[in-house]
């Protein structure tokens, strides 16, 4: 039996700017095969850099700062159990500790973001398979509103055929299928 269908991909993956800039360099040929994990493009990384930069920065000054704390802190309990600081102090420096404590939280969070942001300048492959052609061109900005399609790449391999089939084919097909099953004795009865 023959009969007209459509094929399509296995699987189809859109590419997608997930920071926003200039659109730095393209690294492939469209049309060609890409592995998983292969460079595709870079969106300029100077200012995900610089926050980087900035949140290792902050971190290093709330380490700093909780240090500061808690050598106040032990210093103010040891006046105050020898009788001569006030609880106050104590009670002051222990917020003061645990403040700086949350805010060395909130820097390391700073840096991973950061760390995070950066890595996403490195635009790659998130699957083997052809890649097609490019929908912007570098200089442009992407990803400033919504996340800009770049590219899609398609794996081919299997591929899905579709096709219609009346019910008069169908009926002979399924003539056929039971002959078979007949012929080589199979038991295709489910358990």
């Amino acid at each position: 039996l023959e009969f007209t269908g459509n094929t399509r991909a296995y699987e189809e993956i859109e590419v997608r700017a997930r920071v926003s800039g200039f659109l730095k360099s393209m690294h492939f040929t469209p049309g060609t095969q890409v592995e998983k994990g292969a460079l595709l493009f870079i969106i300029d990384p100077s200012e995900y850099d610089a926050n980087l930069h900035a949140a290792n920065a902050e971190l290093r000054a709330a380490n700093a700062e909780f240090k500061r704390a808690e050598i106040e802190f032990a210093r103010a309990q040891r006046v105050f159990d020898q009788g001569a600081g006030a609880e106050t102090d104590v009670v002051k420096w222990r917020g003061e500790r645990e403040v700086a404590q949350a805010a060395i939280l909130r820097a390391e969070a700073r840096v991973e973001r950061a760390s995070l942001d950066l890595s996403y300048t490195r635009v790659t492959s998130p699957i083997a398979g052809r890649v097609s052609r490019n929908l912007v061109d570098t200089g442009n900005l992407v990803g400033e509103s919504e996340p800009t399609l770049l590219t899609t790449v398609t794996r081919f391999d299997p591929i899905y055929a579709y096709f219609s089939l009346n019910e008069r084919d169908f009926l002979r097909v399924m003539e056929m299928f039971r002959a078979e099953v007949k012929e080589k004795g199979i038991d295709v009865r489910a358990d």
